[in-house]
């Protein structure tokens, strides 16, 4: 048994990204889980390069995610946490503190203008995990689309927090059975780094 992939209690560790891709498509999260390798797109090789040019420039704004400077008490870039009990880690891209209330934000490079399912369950994942932390209530999260610069609040509640416990119950068991996860057909197939096992 390779320890460092096992909580102390015995569990799978699982991290926000994992839940990420799972949400993304079941059957590219398997393959990237079972050691496969993964092919570097030109689309996320240049979504990784525009973000990085995008955190130099949010610095010198005088808004920072839609607030102003001056309202912005903390902005702590690459917040992470690594939660024992849950078996569950994460490295946020932004969690940030104005008047009081934490905030977690999360940059992203796509052609949508509205949150997906796997951006929400992202940001809910990493409200649990800073609820855990902090024992300060998380009531919403950002995510911040590039190229458009589009703000976007997600909302989130206690039950969005308890669903993302059960998924990692529901993730861990998709890995013990060691079956394939069915093919999600979508146009997203075509810029997949797992395409060529997909079959």
């Amino acid at each position: 048994m390779n320890t460092d992939r096992f909580t102390s209690d015995g569990k799978l560790w699982i991290s926000v990204s994992d839940i990420v891709q799972f949400y993304y498509c079941p059957r590219k999260f398997y393959l990237m889980k079972i050691g496969l390798p993964r092919k570097i797109m030109m689309k996320m090789d240049f979504g990784k390069k525009e973000y990085e040019r995008e955190i130099k420039r949010i610095r010198r704004r005088e808004e920072i995610f839609g607030f102003r400077r001056e309202d912005v008490e903390e902005l702590i870039e690459g917040w992470s946490e690594v939660d024992e009990e849950l078996g569950l880690s994460g490295k946020l891209d932004f969690l940030l503190k104005v008047k009081g209330e934490l905030i977690p934000v999360e940059v992203k490079y796509s052609e949508f203008r509205r949150p997906k399912l796997e951006w929400k369950k992202q940001i809910y994942a990493y409200a649990l995990l800073i609820e855990r932390k902090t024992g300060e209530v998380v009531k919403r999260g950002l995510i911040y689309v590039l190229p458009w610069k589009d703000v976007l609040e997600v909302k989130i509640d206690g039950e969005d927090k308890l669903k993302i416990i059960k998924d990692l119950d529901r993730i861990r068991r998709t890995l013990e059975r060691g079956e394939l996860p069915k093919k999600v057909n979508s146009a997203k197939c075509k810029y997949c780094e797992m395409r060529e096992f997909c079959g």
